[in-house]
């Protein structure tokens, strides 16, 4: 919260010992030590009603001192339940082995394919290449 002449007028207006017709035009006629001092009041005020506020809303709700309160106590469990992450069992290292050479061979696999082909295109290509010459030279 800044030190402001919007902040101390708005503030002050909750300070029950301050007269009414405090504006900004007093405000503005008033030294930064007096500003300071003003603030100062205000903030203590404020500070005193909050804690009245507090200590209405113990009264009313008592376990909330202990910051846990009863009811909440299943919310925060599902909510603890809910964030953690699965965890995924370990892979023995034989079963790392196993997918590893399922991989090779897919892999293995799809180069052979692969090859097959592109020589497939590369005999089409070569026998069009082939016919054109023939074309040409008739």
């Amino acid at each position: 919260m800044g030190l402001n002449l919007t902040t101390i007028t708005s503030a002050a207006e909750h300070v029950p010992d301050l007269p009414p017709a405090l504006n900004c035009v007093k405000l503005r006629q008033m030294t930064n030590a007096e500003l300071r001092r003003l603030a100062r009041i205000v903030a203590e005020a404020r500070l005193e009603a909050l804690e009245r506020e507090i200590a209405a809303i113990y009264a009313v709700f008592p376990e909330l001192r202990t910051g846990r309160s009863a009811p909440n106590e299943g919310v925060r469990e599902a909510l603890k339940r809910a964030v953690t992450r699965r965890r995924r069992p370990r892979l023995s290292p034989k079963a790392r082995k196993r997918i590893a050479e399922a991989q090779r061979k897919r892999w293995t696999e799809l180069k052979a394919k692969q090859s097959n082909t592109s020589t497939v295109h590369d005999t089409a290509a070569t026998s069009a290449t082939a016919m054109k010459a023939a074309r040409k030279k008739k």
